[in-house]
Order: C-alpha cells, then structure tokens, then sequence
C-alpha cells in the first residue's frame, strides 16, 4: 500500500529494516519493468519499501494512476515514494509530501526532494528541524539525485551538495548512511566522509558505468542492528518471463489495459494541442496512440481464448504461435511490446524536455512499426525494426 502522510512525520516505531527499490519505471511501464518492480515489492524484507524516485516514466495521469494501482494491489507492505527527476506536479496527490520523516526506535529515515538537482530552502529547513529534533544517532538521508562523488558525474551540483553539507552542521555525525537514486546501476562511494548508496535496478535499463561491473537487477535492504547499518544489495530474477501461468495473465491483462487507456489518452492529446493549434504537439501524440494501439493488439494476441478477450465475448482461437494463456508465453512478444513502450515514453520526454509552457513541439515524420508498435522519429524509416527485427516495409508513416 502507498502511504500518502499528511504529516511530514511518520511514525514506524517497531521498524528495524527498510527496502530502497530504484528507478522501477522510468523506461515505461512495459511487461518486463513490472514484472521486476513486482519482483522487488513482494520479496521485499524490509518492515517497509522505500522507491527511490522515478516510479513512472511521465510524471502525470495515466502513468500514475496505472502505477498506484498496481503497488496497492501488489505490495505486502508499507512504500513510500520519493520524488524523482520523471515526476511531475500530480506526485503529491498520488504520493504525498516529498519531504518526510519516517521515525523508528532503531532509526530515522529522512527523504528530501532534490529531483530537479537542488534544494528548496524548505528542504533544508525540515532537514535542519528534524536532524535537531530527533534521538536516535543512527540518521538515513534520502534523494533521488546523487551528490558529486567518484563514480558517476550524474549528479547534483557541487553549490547544491555545499548547501546540504552547511544544513547538517553540527549533526553531520549522526548520518550513518546517503541513499540515492537516479543511476540506472549500483555502487558505493564515501562523500567528504559520508557513506553513500547509489540504486537503480528495480525494473529500468541497467547502465554500464566505468568504474563498475554491470549489476545485475536489484533491490537494497538496510538493517539496523544496535546503532549500526547494514547495507545488502538484493538480485532480482533476471528469468521475469518464467512465471505461474496466473501472474502472466494478470500481468498482460495489466499491461493490455494500461495500453487501451494510453492510447485513448494521447487521442484526447492530440485534439486538445489541435485547439491551440499545436500542430507539431498533435502529431507526436497521434503517433503515441497508434504505438499503443500497436501494443495493445500483440497483447490481444497473447492473451488467446482462456483470458480476457473471452471474457469480453471475442472469439478468438488462439495466441501467438499457436499458444493460449496456459502456455508459456512467447518470450519475444512481450520483450518487444516493452522495448515499444519505452521508446514511445523517451520520444515524449525529449519533445517536451525544455518546453516553456504554451510552446508547440517540434514537427517531425513518425514512423510505428506494424509488427510490435516501435516508434521512429526522423524523415526515413530505416530497413528494420529495433525491437523485433520486423522488415521495413512493415512500417506505416503517421498521418
């Protein structure tokens, strides 16, 4: 269950562990980032789960909504969400307060927003506030962009991690431990004496990173033990396609659904950038709905005559290769209905990455693939598809 405190304080007295699940969705809301966020949050061993920012890959409805829904009907325990670089102004109706304290006999944890690569003063104030109002000498921080460190120069300036340091002051010595996010990887560092934890293998890319061996999926569970922590890096099963019959099926009714809402949801889009006569805006989104039409129909394929499309009253005999839900599931159909959804979700952000608001989208010539719904941005389609190999004459040019 999300929890949404009104209060910036919140109390888990009994608590002596937490799970910290990185960047589950920021590469879309495909079959396998589910699959491995679902992974993360039922073998979580924490008293409860923390996300490390970037739960969704667009920070707004339907994203969100799709994503609340399925850690309230998925997770056994308590999640808190911190605020990523991917969110947007509907993450406190969804989440509640970036900032927060969770408050343990054995621990605190305190979570600050730094999505946008700074500190409000707000932050730093509560930050201040809380590190003087506490007891316990065992203090957890947590934001989604990393400080400077050795590792990884994706991080926040080094004003901004000045002015942290200037916030803790005399209570610096009470902080066993920095927890971030961000990275799509895992590593350690020591920041100006300060041990730090950077994760993000909870259901997004993993990426290489020069000074670190390519991890593997993960989650991180923190143990505190008599006033010391104890950090364990937690695999994830890489196998997310070998599963009971009944989670595949409730995971492609899932992400058929989310597909069908998504697709309907860029038309709407798309008329409503036409009114402000948003031409470039229009376009990009009705290239977004045929992507998740796309998806949406090898979906429809997979689910065969046992599943969803039975119960609507369709008739359809089989899945693909001949297959029905109680079959294993043809792998390369849902690698690349995953593949689809994040590449669509990347060409959204970076048309609108730097928009003021009001500012039309640039016009470009969308090509989606006929085969799985790959979108392709530029003047020529190329000679095959990314994601399945499919021949170009399958692609069809948005008009």
């Amino acid at each position: 269950m999300i929890l949404k405190p009104v209060s910036r304080l919140v109390q888990e007295l009994d608590a002596k562990s937490f799970t910290v699940i990185g960047n589950p969705c920021s590469d879309g809301l495909g079959v396998e980032s589910f699959q491995l966020f679902r992974a993360g949050l039922t073998t979580a061993q924490g008293d409860f789960t923390v996300v490390a920012g970037d739960i969704s890959p667009i920070g707004r409805d339907p994203y969100y909504r799709t994503v609340a829904n399925f850690v309230d009907r998925t997770s056994p325990k308590p999640v808190h969400v911190m605020r990523g670089n991917h969110d947007g102004p509907d993450y406190v109706e969804y989440f509640g307060t970036a900032d927060r304290a969770i408050l343990s006999e054995h621990f605190a944890l305190i979570m600050l927003d730094n999505s946008s690569r700074t500190f409000s003063s707000g932050s730093l104030k509560f930050l201040r506030e809380t590190l003087a109002m506490v007891q316990t000498r065992t203090i957890v921080v947590a934001f989604h962009v990393p400080p400077p460190n050795r590792i990884s120069g994706n991080s926040m300036p080094v004003d901004e991690w000045r002015r942290f340091e200037e916030a803790v002051g005399v209570w610096r010595n009470r902080i066993k431990l920095l927890v971030c996010g961000h990275a799509h990887s895992y590593f350690e560092d020591e920041i100006d004496g300060l041990r730090l934890v950077v994760t993000g293998g909870g259901g997004s890319c993993i990426n290489e990173l020069e000074r670190v061996s390519r991890p593997s999926h993960h989650v991180v569970e923190i143990i505190a033990d008599d006033g010391e922590l104890h950090v364990v890096q937690q695999p994830l099963s890489g196998n997310t396609l070998t599963v009971a019959d009944e989670d595949v099926e409730a995971l492609v009714r899932l992400v058929y659904g989310v597909q069908c809402e998504h697709h309907v949801t860029h038309l709407l889009d798309a008329e409503a950038a036409l009114e402000k006569g948003h031409a470039g805006a229009a376009h990009l989104y009705r290239a977004a709905a045929q992507s998740s039409l796309a998806q949406a129909r090898a979906l429809y394929r997979i689910l065969g005559r046992e599943g969803l499309l039975d119960e609507m009253g369709v008739d359809y005999t089989v899945g693909l290769d001949g297959e029905g839900i109680g079959e294993v599931l043809p792998a390369h159909a849902l690698e690349t209905v995953t593949k689809a959804e994040q590449q669509y979700v990347k060409i959204l952000s970076r048309a609108t990455d730097g928009l003021a608001d009001g500012d039309d989208m640039p016009t470009s010539v969308y090509y989606i693939c006929g085969n799985c719904g790959y979108l392709f941005a530029g003047i020529d389609s190329p000679n095959y598809c990314t994601a399945c190999g499919a021949p170009g004459n399958n692609f069809q040019e948005v008009r």
